[in-house]
């Protein structure tokens, strides 16, 4: 579309005063609030174009040049609030502790301040890792001869890594959700892992760029632990290199084994052989089964510890943290957020409950609980009606229907003023997901 010339802007004038005078008589908000928002929204426009040349550019330029510069997979308008929220709870958890707060409240606050004590993190260095290898028997492609395959037992050096506070779903995830045909109910529930990376990239030929910089990584991060020397890699060292390959083809296939005495370690709590288990993929199971069979432990214990040390690497000094960026040309890059960011985001998602439950004490009065609560209550009985009106379900299935809905019936506010108990040892586990145990 073309620019327009001054007749039609003139239209456009006379238009605009008509539609003025017809809403003149409806309620215009004028509170603090309602002009922070027109305020926002106005800061996004390019009111130098014109919006029917590009739209695009109109409306959302400014927004996308005041956010490009973090690094960010993808910006939209709660990219504001998520910053708005992360700086409060920044405030929140760098205001001193009170003596009538929760126990909860000192325990994140601990663990905040420990992630931000970086001079303690850069003394230690690689220790707090090194000693979790120790604890596990070893990786295998720097113990080489040392190794002790004999006492090498997959499943119960997964355990220990659970109880550690690793992520112990790398062969399949294991889960407790609700029961969807008894809400009152918690199951069992067996599906795919969490791998290293995305499991669409793994599955890629050789020259995926994605796959090669993970590989690169494996390789970064035993030459660490090694020597401490990343940056040049020995072509004496080449079997290593093969070895590291294999397990990145291992866990490429991860998409006889003690099924009771896994899901019993993992679960953390007393399972009978009686409890009921989903299985979301059979065939994946059975693949699995059969590829652990088939594999040497070593290849096994590989690939766990390496996963060990993948998910230690953000919580270890500097060196480590970076290690994914520095290269031989450039042996000294700087980190992508600021500390309080990566200590935030590995406080969200490791204690979610709990942060979310200090949030809403401090930014949710009960007046705004009790909106939110009324916006609940509409959408329910909208659900009721909608049950009721409903057609296609028969009487039986209707009041199961209405059952289910009533199952729902506890807020989302009071579920995140309740918190769950942990233990923590120091200040490199206190960031890893701890030992979660009864609620």
């Amino acid at each position: 579309m073309g620019s327009r010339n001054s007749k039609d802007k003139a239209v456009d004038l006379d238009l605009f005063v008509s539609l003025l005078n017809n809403y003149s008589n409806y309620d215009v908000c004028l509170t603090s609030e309602c002009f922070q928002i027109a305020a926002d929204i106005s800061s996004h426009l390019n009111q130098k174009n014109e919006p029917c040349d590009n739209f695009f550019r109109s409306t959302c330029e400014e927004f996308k040049v005041k956010y490009d510069s973090y690094h960010r997979h993808y910006v939209s308008p709660f990219t504001q609030v998520e910053d708005a929220i992360a700086l409060q709870l920044k405030d929140l958890l760098e205001k001193e502790l009170k003596e009538k707060e929760p126990d909860f409240i000192a325990m994140i606050k601990g663990l905040y301040n420990s992630c931000m004590d970086e001079k303690s993190i850069e003394n230690e260095d690689s220790n707090p890792l090194r000693n979790v290898l120790k604890y596990l028997g070893g990786w295998p492609i720097l113990e080489e001869e040392k190794w002790d395959k004999s006492s090498f037992d997959w499943i119960d050096t997964l355990i220990k890594m659970r109880n550690l506070g690793y992520n112990h779903n790398i062969f399949m995830g294991l889960s407790v959700k609700v029961d969807q045909r008894n809400k009152s109910s918690n199951i069992l529930w067996l599906d795919q892992p969490s791998l290293g990376i995305d499991g669409k990239y793994l599955i890629r030929d050789a020259n995926d760029s994605t796959k090669n910089a993970y590989r690169a990584l494996m390789v970064k991060a035993m030459y660490q632990l090694k020597s401490n020397d990343t940056l040049f890699l020995k072509p004496a060292e080449d079997l290593k290199k093969h070895i590291l390959h294999d397990t990145l083809d291992f866990e490429s296939k991860i998409a006889n084994i003690n099924w009771f005495k896994y899901i019993q370690g993992l679960a953390n709590t007393e399972i009978k052989e009686y409890e009921y288990l989903i299985i979301d993929d059979l065939d994946f199971v059975k693949d699995l089964s059969h590829l652990i069979a088939q594999t040497d432990k070593s290849l096994i214990a590989n690939y766990m510890i390496w996963r060990v040390v993948q998910e230690s690497l953000p919580l270890l000094s500097k060196p480590w943290r970076t290690l994914n960026l520095r290269s031989k040309q450039e042996p000294e890059v700087s980190e992508w957020q600021p500390r309080w960011k990566q200590c935030l985001s590995y406080l969200k998602d490791t204690f979610e409950v709990a942060i979310n439950s200090y949030y809403v004490r401090r930014y949710f009065p009960e007046e705004n609980k009790q909106i939110a609560r009324e916006i609940y209550d509409y959408i329910y009985i909208e659900l009721l009606n909608a049950i009721d009106r409903s057609h296609w379900m028969d009487y039986e299935t209707k009041i199961i229907a209405r059952d289910k809905l009533n199952l729902t019936n506890e807020g989302y506010f009071d579920k995140a003023l309740k918190v769950r108990k942990w233990s923590t040892n120091n200040y490199f586990s206190n960031v890893r997901k701890p030992n979660i145990g009864q609620e």
